[in-house]
């Protein structure tokens, strides 16, 4: 008599090689086999096996691990699951066919006394650091912190800010680290022409805002703000420097060199503070400063403003974002005064003879250290010769936004529908820069053909652009002649998935995309 055969199955194998195959699936795999036994339960519960998938599914592909300031090690296996999973959720919502929030929080504003209806929202920003849960409005001249927990429970007020005269504009620190959290502008009260810029901190157990550095100066000279990081905000055109440390005692204003075409339509677009240097984007250039030090023993600024480089191009540009980045390796700490080890992209928005594109480029790493002909100074870049890509968009498109890992988004008006019903509509474009090492894996939607693509370099950042609209907001034909919309803010933290929306009747929208 033939012995009985016993179908062996993965409950037969070690556990030891059971743990090799879960290294190689997928994060959902790894949630799916946990539910077929009691066995695999245990062993997707092991925090080597979380360890794991950070690694290989988020780090590995370029993706930012959520809230993970402190590093890996101080993380439990419940808390690796949370971030693994979090991460794998947003990547695939954001590459899906139909990407969209999976939740949203919608609150309104108080009306002010005397008023029938709330402030409309100027600004809505996140708070960097804060791992999206922070969220600060201008509206009515009152500055507003709001804590907004990622499980959806509400909104809740933290703090409220209201100055003498009606706050123009914030700006939030973009260095995660710092315990200052963001800037405003006010009008002097008894001169037009000159401006207060205040820094304030966040005290979320007291729940109220504490003024840390102030400075008086010429309207015509520090507006707008351009950007803050650190004890730093830039300023102004031509470029003004402020370090904000309460000890420089006034003297810690720094003027940089004006623009050298002395053209009025060259004005500055955008600003970024990276690796020992100041990135400027102007319409019709960008220029490369070598950063200022402070020194405190001095009480003043050790060297001058250097512009190390500089590039032209021919048609003006009506906006610009830079994309710097963040590590995705959280135990590792980047040096302050490094540039960052893989491209830092530029897009710009054009308009020629009639036709709106926006052209992307990268500024690869001089890893070598080479010194660039006509540069007496060795760059911590290599400089585009040209663009990399270039994109078509509609007129329409405006508000180039993105966050600190490379997700950001456009604002654009469109034809939206729901229940098959068309309407016009603001509508959110959303895009991801990655690197060439993300783009390989993943398919291309957008063009690639010769006309688009110019000079395609293996390091250089690829450009994915969303498939579907990440937000629509209905707007009547009366906002769409007049070009007065509703939707009046926006901003992105792109790490945890989140987007904020603010409008001109006062209500803010937070939109999760896990």
């Amino acid at each position: 008599m033939l012995p009985s055969r016993r179908f062996q199955t993965i409950h037969a194998l070690a556990d030891d090689v059971v743990l090799m195959i879960i290294s190689f699936i997928e994060v959902k795999d790894i949630l799916s086999l946990r539910q077929t036994s009691k066995k695999f339960y245990s062993l997707t519960k092991l925090r080597w096996v979380w360890t794991n998938a950070v690694k290989r599914h988020v780090i590995d592909k370029g993706l930012p691990v959520p809230a993970s300031s402190s590093g890996l090690k101080a993380f439990s296996s419940g808390h690796l699951e949370a971030r693994a999973v979090h991460a794998a959720k947003l990547h695939d919502n954001w590459y899906s066919k139909h990407p969209k929030p999976r939740r949203a929080v919608e609150f309104s504003l108080d009306r002010i006394e005397g008023d029938e209806r709330p402030p409309a929202v100027n600004q809505v920003l996140f708070l960097t650091g804060r791992s999206g849960e922070f969220i600060v409005t201008l509206a009515g001249g009152v500055i507003t912190a709001w804590e907004v927990p990622l499980d959806g429970s509400g909104a809740y007020r933290i703090a409220e800010w209201m100055h003498d005269n009606a706050v123009e504009q914030i700006v939030v620190n973009q260095d995660p680290g710092h315990d200052v959290e963001l800037a405003y502008r006010s009008p002097d009260r008894g001169n037009p022409d000159m401006v207060w810029i205040y820094t304030l901190s966040l005290d979320t157990f007291h729940g109220c805002f504490k003024p840390r550095a102030a400075v008086r100066a010429y309207r015509s000279q520090v507006v707008p703000l351009h950007v803050m990081h650190g004890d730093y905000i830039a300023m102004g055109d031509p470029l003004i420097l402020w370090y904000t440390d309460g000890r420089a005692e006034g003297k810690g204003i720094l003027k940089f060199m004006t623009d050298p075409t002395g053209s009025e339509s060259n004005k500055i677009l955008a600003v970024k503070f990276i690796g020992g240097h100041i990135l400027v984007i102007r319409q019709l250039e960008f220029q490369l400063f070598v950063m200022p030090t402070w020194s405190r023993e001095h009480v003043a600024f050790k060297n001058p403003c250097t512009l190390a480089a500089s590039l032209h191009w021919e048609n003006p540009a009506s906006e610009a974002v830079i994309v710097s980045r963040i590590s995705p390796h959280p135990d590792v700490l980047p040096l302050s005064n490094a540039w960052p080890e893989e491209a830092v992209t530029i897009l710009v928005r054009e308009t020629v003879d009639g036709f709106n594109t926006i052209r992307q480029y990268d500024f690869l790493p001089n890893l070598e250290k080479k010194v660039i002909p006509g540069h007496a100074i060795t760059l911590p870049c290599i400089l585009p010769s040209t663009y990399t890509h270039i994109l078509p968009v509609v007129p329409s498109s405006c508000k180039l936004t993105a966050g600190r890992s490379g997700k950001g988004f456009w604002i654009q008006t469109d034809n939206a529908e729901s229940k098959h019903n068309k309407f016009p509509a603001r509508c959110l474009i959303g895009f991801d820069v990655v690197g060439p090492k993300m783009a390989s894996k993943e398919s291309p939607s957008t063009p690639s053909d010769a006309d688009t693509r110019h000079e395609s370099r293996s390091t250089s950042n690829d450009l994915h652009l969303c498939e579907g609209k990440i937000y629509a907001r209905r707007c009547d034909m009366s906002e769409v002649i007049r070009k007065t919309y509703s939707l009046r803010a926006a901003d992105i933290e792109d790490v945890v998935g989140r987007i904020a929306v603010g409008d001109k009747t006062g209500k803010i929208e937070v939109l999760d995309y896990v």
